[in-house]
């Protein structure tokens, strides 16, 4: 699958669906070093992004960096508050 924002949105909204769906930084990263995640997504002004693309690149799980800030992020995933990044976990 290429990673393109419709891509990954229609990944999101699904994984929603399906609640296989970690939100936030510090879980996404745990999720990561376990192995436990087949997508990572980092807002563009997450903090931590840099380390997060280190553990995506340790772990080979995809990242995409998307398009939008955390605010738009946490909309994506129907959230009233901000998610500088998610992991979609694998079946």
């Amino acid at each position: 699958m290429e990673l393109t924002t419709t891509n990954v949105e229609r990944t999101i909204k699904k994984a929603i669906a399906e609640g296989r769906i970690i939100r936030g930084l510090d879980k996404s990263m745990k999720a990561a070093k376990l192995g436990q995640a087949e997508l990572l997504v980092v807002a563009n002004n997450c903090k931590g992004k840099d380390d997060l693309i280190h553990a995506a690149k340790l772990s080979e799980i995809p990242l995409f960096e998307y398009p939008g800030d955390n605010m738009d992020l946490g909309e994506l995933c129907r959230k009233p508050y901000s998610v500088s990044a998610l992991a979609i976990k694998g079946d």
